[in-house]
Parts: structure tokens; sequence; C-alpha cells
């Protein structure tokens, strides 16, 4: 890995506001664990830096925030409409996503496949929340209230793991 493809990363995690400096057990690095089973950036080869990058780039993308932001712009990250879910919220959940990941084992679909995280939240949303959810943007139609209340519903699900596995 070069030093240059360790700060896109990064700063890519930043735009999302999944890193905390001097944390590694954020949720960054808890989305660089599930994917690839490093702890650390620097450890990541050529394939899994490309799977990370792609990964947080999705997930830019999934949150509506934009990556050639001009500086000069404001990057308050509040509700992107009124009564909807907001950047932060988002943030959350996915954050949440990949610790539920990487505490329980690989679901496998009807294809024999694992199934991706956009997947398994898709899944939370329809069995809890009874709504119909896209893998490529399942957070699109939420409010501000359901937001909260799939955050505590993953929540219960990663405890609900963590106890199995005790």
């Amino acid at each position: 890995m070069t030093a240059e493809q360790i700060r896109r990363l990064y700063a890519k995690a930043h735009k999302l506001g999944i890193v905390e400096n001097g944390n590694k057990n954020d949720n960054y690095h808890i989305l660089i664990t599930s994917l690839t089973g490093k702890m650390s950036t620097k450890d990541l080869s050529v394939d899994e830096y490309k799977r990370v990058d792609n990964e947080l780039t999705r997930l830019i993308n999934s949150t509506g925030l934009n990556l050639a932001k001009d500086k000069n712009t404001s990057n308050k990250k509040h509700q992107r409409s009124p009564g909807g879910i907001s950047a932060g919220q988002i943030n959350k959940i996915w954050a949440l996503m990949y610790q539920l990941a990487s505490a329980s084992p690989a679901l496998i679909g009807a294809d024999g496949k694992s199934a991706s995280i956009g997947s398994r939240l898709c899944g939370v949303i329809k069995k809890e929340m009874k709504l119909d959810a896209t893998t490529k943007s399942p957070l699109a139609w939420m409010t501000y209230k359901q937001g909260n209340n799939l955050i505590e519903i993953i929540k219960k699900y990663i405890l609900s793991t963590e106890r199995k596995k005790a």
C-alpha cells in the first residue's frame, strides 16, 4: 500500500464520519476487519485495498455525500429532507451493520453465496419494520423516527449475537 492509498481510504472514512483519531476500534477499523480480517490499513493487499475503497465509495454514494465537495461549502450532516433520516443516522446504521457482520457468521443466501451487508440490512428492515428496501439504497424512504428505531433494533441484534457467542 502506498501512502497516497492510505490517505485516500482515511479521507473517505473521515467523510463518512466513521474514523476516530487514535482509536483502533473505531467504525472504520471494524469495517476493514469485517471486509479483510486485518486490523490495520497498512497491512492491506492491493485487492483488499480495492475492496475497502469500493465499499467506502458505495457508502458515500448511498448516504448522498459528495466526494468532490467544495471546501467553501458547508459540510453539515443534517437531515437530507424534512422529517427524513439524517446522514448521522445513516452512518450509525452502516457502522452497526459492519459490527453485526463481524460479530456473527456470514449468512448464506438462496444462491449459495454469503449475503452482503446491504442484503442483511434490507432483511432487517423488511422483517422488523415491515418496509421494502433495495440493496442499492435501503434507507432512502426512511423517516427520522424510523431511523432511530432501526438503530435500536440493530443494537439488539448485536447484543443477541454476542450473548449467543458466550
